[in-house]
């Protein structure tokens, strides 16, 4: 048999097996998803403008139906308003295009989201023009899901439907889904305790919208138990103590008991922190009565990140229960799980009528179309001052789940910065597109950070250039941005003052560019630290979209031939940069214990030129006292001491160990300090990352803008080799920049299964020739490498990795064919 065969059956045996059984919801947060904005012109049955605008009418100023607007960035498939954004037609997006779905899907896998409850509105259904709709939906679902190993199930909203039909209509839809769609036969969809779940959602409520029966509610209980089903019920958040629902609790408690799952509407019902203390309490006792009497029902409360409906119902007011950058998100999660729930629902993935989405969409007033700027709602509405990246509240899903899970502890505040350190528009470790009108390659013993720097050599202008496939979003307002990157020249006086340095997002020059000009740079022969503002930047044809840079140049005519080398180009928070206490480069200063060795060791360094070495078996291994103090620029509560700290053998590390910062200049006066041994080290390198709020305090707080101090110490039974590099205060938790990478969907390469629930993954590459190969590395959530492989000839490469701790997110990254492909991968 072909090994490729052989391969491809025994991952089919592999994969195939790993699917069964699974409890999809529990430990698992899932979001609802609505699904229900059209256009004019998109292929739908209706084809009219729905959830938009009021009236069927094309979007404008004057009949917004939405309180948010949503990052448009990413959309392929796209529809023109009536609205204007940036002087050009703003654009917007149809749920009934594949792409949209995909694109949907794409994020959940990206930012850790299990998957969703798929809407289905049983009113809607009996129209045959959104009976089509609900179909082609349910059908792009059941696609993206499959292709993003995201899972779904399906959510019958039984709103504004009559008592006396709804059985006989529920049963006919779900028997022509059931015939046409064969959904629990899709590997996609969800499954608990082995049975496929359906929810209904809208019962025991007295508002005039969902005016149900108990009989009638539990006959399609026991009817789609009938079919095999786990049913989860939506119901009143009120719903055990009966206080404004449609009948009291005696009356319906027959027909809860028979639920598998109960997950009550909580939605506007709270606005406020204190307001969700209290909710707890309800939370508890809600679980209290599912689990008592041996019921054994699971239950799943409703988070969500906000609420506005204004525009969809004009009089009502804007940002009616605000968000607060996601505190108001977070603070439920938090409670709820706290009180021990097992299950979380978020409303709504892609809910922006009554401002509950979670997706991608516009942080500030400058980003809103024009016509609309003081009717919607951004994601910096609480806070004009913070930048929050259109992803903020994916980002902060991926938190929850986290701590849902277990893989984080418990966390009574938001554990992220919405002010993230900016990854690379290019680490120039790869030759990969770039071109240039000289020679142009790669140097691997002159660079500034990584494995590498680009380097240019001859007298022609363009030194180096390259027009991006996949924009670079810095998350960044222009007035506090920063163009920063390494910029080497052999020989300044072969420059001619007309050089110039671009950036921009139309993939080509003078186009949407940022550029500034050589003579004000005040270069030096050697390495250059370049830190351009963007504020001081000249524009070309219209500003660089700085959620969006696809270009980047450097020209310079020259007298001569000269050698030049770029590194590390990345666009940061000017006011936001780490502060470097010692970049461990050089031994001056540092001292160490007399019976050890400490040397700068050129070769290992995980940034910079260097990094500092300990061999020995002395109780003190770094210490250093500086007489020009360092501002750490953070206060306790926000800031962070981060440092790389290998060691060869962490079994050796016994009795009183110690991290210590201060602003004596000595020990043990003014001084955080934090146990090594509390900190979990692996053998090889270990990121530290340290919240300065977590540390113990020595003869007072030092003072954090006068830092002259820091010691690592350890008594240790035996021989060690350590190394330090890096040392910073910073006040973002996720330094690393791959952490901070959009995850790339290059069509050629394939990961499978994500989440991985054995032992392996696989990888599919499409390889050309017997030379080619790919290098893969995996990192942990804290920036550490824990494995590394070299991929080679073989179609489809089977790794494992079941060395790796579970259940953890890791960083995947294939370096193929010049390219780097990135992906969030999920150990369950």
């Amino acid at each position: 048999m072909n090994s490729k065969v052989m391969i491809k059956l025994m991952l089919f045996v592999f994969l195939s097996n790993t699917a069964l059984g699974q409890n999809d919801l529990t430990k698992n947060m899932m979001m609802g998803y609505q699904g229900w904005f059209l256009c004019e012109g998109d292929g739908s049955s209706p084809n009219e403008w729905r959830h938009w605008s009021h009236r069927l009418e094309k979007p404008n100023g004057g009949n917004l139906y939405v309180d948010m607007w949503p990052d448009m960035s990413e959309y392929t498939t796209t529809y023109s308003t009536n609205l204007t954004l940036g002087g050009e037609n703003a654009k917007v997006f149809s749920s009934h295009d594949y792409s949209t779905t995909k694109l949907h899907f794409e994020w959940m896998r990206d930012y850790n989201v299990n998957g969703v409850y798929l809407q289905r509105f049983l009113s809607e259904v009996k129209d045959g023009r959104f009976f089509n709709v609900r179909n082609d939906i349910l059908s792009n679902v059941i696609q993206a899901s499959k292709e993003t190993n995201r899972k779904f199930a399906l959510m019958y909203d039984i709103t504004d439907c009559d008592n006396a039909d709804i059985y006989e209509r529920m049963v006919a839809d779900w028997n022509h889904v059931k015939n046409n769609y064969n959904p629990f036969g899709q590997s996609s969809y969800a499954k608990q305790e082995n049975k496929p779940v359906i929810a209904i959602w809208g019962f025991g409520f007295d508002d005039g919208h969902h005016e149900f029966t108990n009989q009638k509610i539990a006959d399609l209980i026991d009817f789609f138990k009938a079919e095999g089903c786990y049913v989860v019920g939506g119901v009143h958040g009120d719903w055990l103590t009966g206080q404004g629902i449609a009948s009291n609790h005696d009356d319906w408690g027959w027909v809860y008991e028979k639920l598998n799952m109960i997950t009550p509407w909580s939605v506007g019902s709270y606005g406020s922190n204190r307001d969700v203390d209290v909710w707890q309490a309800k939370i508890i006792a809600d679980q209290n009565w599912c689990h008592a009497n041996n019921r054994n029902i699971e239950y799943m409360p409703v988070i969500w990140p906000g609420f506005s409906w204004s525009n969809r119902y004009p009089g009502k007011k804007l940002n009616q229960i605000p968000r607060h950058g996601g505190d108001f998100y977070w603070h439920q999660a938090y409670k709820a799980i706290e009180a021990n729930v097992d299950f979380l629902y978020t409303a709504m993935f892609d809910e922006l009528d009554e401002a509950t989405a979670m997706f991608k969409m516009v942080s500030t007033k400058e980003q809103l179309p024009d016509e609309a700027e003081n009717i919607l709602i951004t994601l910096n509405q609480d806070n004009e001052e913070i930048f929050y990246p259109s992803d903020w509240y994916l980002q902060l899903a991926d938190q929850v789940q986290l701590m849902l899970d277990g893989s984080t502890g418990l966390k009574s505040t938001i554990p992220i910065s919405p002010n993230v350190s900016s990854p690379f528009l290019s680490d120039c470790d790869q030759l990969g597109n770039w071109t240039s009108s000289g020679q142009l390659k790669i140097n691997t013993n002159d660079k500034k950070q990584g494995s590498a720097s680009l380097e240019f050599s001859g007298s022609a202008t363009d030194e180096f250039r390259q027009a991006f496939n996949t924009g670079y979003s810095s998350g960044i307002q222009a007035n506090n941005a920063q163009l920063r990157f390494w910029y080497y020249v052999n020989d300044v006086d072969q420059l001619l003052s007309d050089g110039q340095i671009e950036i921009g997002s139309a993939r080509k020059a003078d186009q949407n560019e940022y550029s500034w000009s050589f003579s004000n740079l005040s270069l030096k022969n050697g390495w250059n630290d370049i830190r351009l503002d963007i504020s001081d930047a000249s524009t070309t044809n219209g500003s660089a979209d700085l959620n969006n840079i696809n270009w980047f140049r450097i020209y310079a005519n020259k007298k001569g031939n000269i050698i030049s080398r770029i590194d590390a180009i990345q666009i940061v928070n000017k006011n936001s940069q780490a502060s470097v206490l010692d970049p461990c480069d050089v031994i001056s200063g540092w001292e160490t214990s007399p019976n050890s060795i400490m040397h700068i060791n050129a070769v290992d360094q995980r940034e910079g030129q260097g990094c500092l070495q300990f061999d020995g078996v002395g109780t003190n291994e770094f210490s250093k006292a500086w007489s020009n103090p360092v501002n750490a620029a953070v206060t306790v509560q926000t800031g962070y001491l981060k440092f790389w700290y290998y060691i060869n053998d962490v079994s050796k590390i016994t009795g009183d160990n110690q991290i210590e910062i201060g602003s004596a200049g000595k020990a043990d006066t003014k001084e955080f300090h934090w146990h090594l041994t509390d900190l979990n080290l692996i053998n090889g390198w270990n990121k530290v990352i340290l919240p300065l709020a977590t540390a113990k305090v020595t003869n007072g707080e030092p003072d954090l803008t006068n830092i002259n101090w820091f010691r690592i110490y350890t008594q240790k039974s035996g021989v060690v080799k350590t190394i330090i590099d890096h040392i910073r205060f910073d006040s973002n938790p996720s330094a690393d920049n791959f952490r901070r990478l959009a995850p790339t969907n290059e069509s050629d390469i394939k990961v499978y299964p994500n989440p991985v629930t054995d032992n392996h993954i696989a990888i599919e590459i499409p390889f050309n020739n017997k030379e080619e190969h790919a290098y893969v590395r995996i990192f942990d959530i804290n920036g550490n490498e824990v494995f590394h492989q070299v991929l080679s000839d073989d179609f489809i490469g089977v790794v494992d990795i079941g060395h790796l701790s579970r259940p953890s997110i890791y960083f995947l990254i294939v370096e193929y064919g010049g390219k780097t492909f990135n992906r969030r991968i999920l150990m369950r």
